[in-house]
């Protein structure tokens, strides 16, 4: 039996974060899709700040993680999303338009930024 190659861990990451949040955001999206104007480029959020978070923590090896961070960091941050979701479909009635959607990408990328330095080293 072979050992699942280096190179699928990042996918993998990916597909958990994408559960994580989908657990939240697919029903959120689908109640509120009368009253928000969702865009299509609001799928980036599933994927950006995935991408800054793993290039920080596989590149630029920002304080010691250990092998449990990247277990679990995923998962915090496709939780977030969720929740930033909810925050838009609550807002987003009152404060329509693009400008709202792109802010709530950058808060998703900080925040992924935000986990990376304040989350310690978990025990493995």
């Amino acid at each position: 039996m072979s050992p699942i190659p280096w190179a699928w861990i990042p996918l993998v990451l990916w597909l958990c974060h994408v559960l994580a949040a989908g657990v939240l955001v697919v029903p959120v999206v689908y109640f509120s899709r009368k009253r928000v104007r969702w865009y299509w480029w609001e799928c980036l959020a599933l994927l950006l700040p995935f991408l800054l978070w793993a290039f920080l923590i596989f590149f630029a090896s920002i304080g010691p993680k250990s092998v449990s961070n990247m277990c679990i960091e995923p998962l915090i941050l496709g939780g977030t999303l969720g929740i930033v979701s909810i925050l838009r479909a609550a807002i987003g009635a009152r404060w329509p338009g693009p400008r709202l959607a792109a802010i709530t990408l950058l808060g998703l990328c900080l925040a992924a930024v935000a986990m990376l330095l304040l989350v310690p080293a978990l025990p493995e």
